[in-house]
């Protein structure tokens, strides 16, 4: 019978080796940024373009650089989807941020958008009421997708605890040396 991993060692509801897992997500980092920026080749010229393209190019690098990290067990080159992980957090949580402030104030994000002209009440109430489940989908997205991230946040730092356990380890076999 194989020797069971520890708890520790495990990840994704226990179903595999911290390693693994975090060569899972930087695949899925590294397929996203490759599809990214094919999606943004075809509309080349425009200024938000430019900056989906580049932020399309940090994650296929960030991807590359975790798969290497795995491969090579090298817990410093970890330390790129970790702060990726940590951006994304807090870039989800400003815009969880603004929906939530902006659920008190659907007029301005109304008259901001310009989503339409309001010319009477009626039409007014169907626009905030528009905005208000917009912004409650949004919120929901945002905690979501800060949930995702915490959890391959949580997962490359295990990784990056398992590597630094591996480099520093004792070796298994006691070598006796003979005068």
């Amino acid at each position: 019978m194989a020797p069971q991993m520890p708890e520790s060692d495990r990840c994704l509801c226990g179903l595999v080796h911290v390693k693994t897992g975090t060569l899972i997500f930087a695949v899925l980092l590294v397929v996203g940024g490759i599809l990214g920026i094919m999606q943004d080749l075809g509309k080349v010229g425009k200024a938000p373009v430019l900056v989906s393209f580049i932020w399309n190019s940090v994650t296929l690098l960030v991807g590359g650089a975790t798969i290497h990290a795995t491969k090579s067990r090298n817990p410093k080159l970890l330390w790129p989807i970790i702060l990726y992980e940590y951006i994304m957090i807090a870039l989800a949580a400003l815009v969880l941020l603004f929906a939530i402030i902006m659920q008190f104030f659907p007029l301005a994000l109304i008259k901001y958008s310009n989503i339409a002209e309001v010319k009477d009440e009626k039409n007014l109430d169907e626009y905030v009421n528009l905005a208000r489940i917009t912004l409650g989908i949004v919120s929901a997205f945002c905690l979501v997708a800060i949930a995702l991230n915490f959890w391959t946040l949580s997962v490359a730092k295990m990784c990056q605890a398992w590597m630094f356990e591996k480099m520093f380890a004792a070796p298994n076999v006691v070598f006796v040396q003979k005068f």
